[in-house]
């Protein structure tokens, strides 16, 4: 479902449904994804929730990669970054955060695409849990992951929040 400023996507299977709202703040350059887990089964559900961003920070990604710096605040559960080579938006930072305490974090693309980069099936999500690269010049990203355990017929949500704030300490905010 589509509304003024929002988008609602629902999907049922397997015994879990879904339910992720999508908008903008109004006042603030950040995008909010709700996501809402059911576990409609009698059996204890444990899943993993991934957010994954590519950091452009330019005008476009492979010539910007190098020089985007990722850091991850973890009394914010977010990741950072900012392209200090960049003339007119320097000092901005872009941030990815969540809700619940993320249990992996990377800001390697390999590290989750894989190898050949497989956005299909990205490498990370065949396995459990992420390798905590969080370095300049590697070739950037944003991903947060959380294991949520579902009792049956328990609700629970997770938030993410991608935007930029004018500099770190307006991104903290």
């Amino acid at each position: 479902r589509h509304g003024a400023g929002y988008s609602i996507f629902e999907h049922a299977s397997h015994g879990l449904e879904q339910s992720v709202t999508i908008f903008v703040a109004p006042d603030e350059p950040v995008k909010i994804i709700r996501l809402k887990l059911h576990n409609a089964t009698k059996r204890m559900r444990r899943l993993t929730v991934t957010y994954y961003a590519e950091w452009v920070l330019g005008v476009a990604r492979e010539s910007t990669t190098p020089y985007i710096a990722p850091e991850f605040l973890s009394n914010y559960f977010a990741l950072l970054a900012r392209n200090l080579y960049n003339t007119d938006f320097g000092q901005h930072v872009a941030f990815l955060a969540s809700t619940r305490e993320p249990t992996g974090v990377t800001a390697r693309r390999r590290e989750f695409l894989g190898e050949l980069g497989n956005y299909i099936r990205p490498a990370a999500l065949e396995r459990v849990g992420l390798t905590p690269h969080v370095e300049t010049g590697t070739d950037t990203c944003a991903v947060l992951q959380s294991l949520l355990w579902l009792q049956p017929d328990e609700t629970k949500e997770i938030t993410f929040l991608l935007g930029q704030g004018k500099d770190h300490a307006d991104a903290e905010r």
